[in-house]
């Protein structure tokens, strides 16, 4: 009759009521442990998969055996024989565009360092699940924008490219997707169409508004605007300071 039945109040927090009152139970400190190492792993797993990529994609040979070409060269790749796979397979899709991963990479390498650094705790992170799953849907949806937009721009406008890739500048993606636009839409429609989804889509990716952006860069601009006018007026009254003393040195010694 003496029993307690457990029941969640808050997340992070249970709820032990008993017949002689109730109280909320904050999580271990070996829970909280265990959420900060989790963090620590996804955030090296996600340096070596920036750092990773980033190598095979730069370090990328036309004459590397790899998905495209079955040669039996030597592989320059740093990545070895799957690194020119990878740095093939993803430039033959995406062009250059296949940087954009990196980028995806990197931008969770600085939110996942951002939030070690700065920690919060389980009962913080778990307080709005809804907000966080609309988060991640929201800057997936924004890559995915970007890249779409990205390799049909590159296809349409910069397909004259003389670069070292498996395939023609945007890849087969964006070879698809820029002649299905310039079919329906005409080659500048599909262009301006093409320019705003990717905007859009960065936006979203990146989170930040090109209305802000573009009040910080005036601003910005503004204030390294005054600081030069203030540094020539102050130069000018120094010398009319200067001479001002000099016709005053005269006139003693006359």
């Amino acid at each position: 009759h003496m029993g307690r039945n457990i029941v969640q109040s808050k997340p992070g927090y249970v709820k032990a009521s008993t017949n002689m009152g109730a109280e909320n139970l904050p999580l271990s400190q070996s829970t909280i442990r265990f959420h900060k190492l989790l963090a620590e792993i996804r955030w090296l797993i996600a340096l070596a998969a920036c750092l990773g990529l980033f190598l095979v994609l730069i370090t990328y040979h036309l004459s590397d055996p790899a998905w495209s070409n079955n040669s039996s060269g030597e592989i320059k790749n740093l990545g070895g024989r799957l690194g020119a796979d990878l740095a093939d397979l993803s430039l033959f899709i995406f062009g250059i565009s296949a940087y954009w991963w990196v980028i995806l990479f990197a931008r969770r390498v600085f939110s996942g360092w951002r939030s070690i650094t700065q920690p919060t705790s389980p009962e913080q992170t778990l307080e709005n699940p809804e907000f966080i799953k609309d988060s991640w849907l929201v800057r997936w949806l924004g890559f995915l924008m970007t890249l779409f937009s990205s390799v049909a721009l590159e296809s349409i406008r910069l397909h004259s490219l003389t670069l070292p890739l498996p395939n023609h500048p945007g890849g087969v993606l964006g070879e698809l997707i820029g002649e299905f636009l310039q079919n329906a839409l005409g080659f500048t429609g599909s262009t301006l169409f093409l320019l705003l989804i990717f905007f859009a889509g960065l936006s979203l990716f990146l989170h930040f508004s090109w209305i802000s952006l573009s009040e910080r860069v005036g601003r910005a601009l503004e204030l390294g605007f005054m600081k030069l006018r203030n540094k020539k007026d102050s130069v000018a009254d120094r010398r009319i300071g200067e001479v001002a003393a000099e016709e005053r040195e005269e006139l003693v010694e006359d």
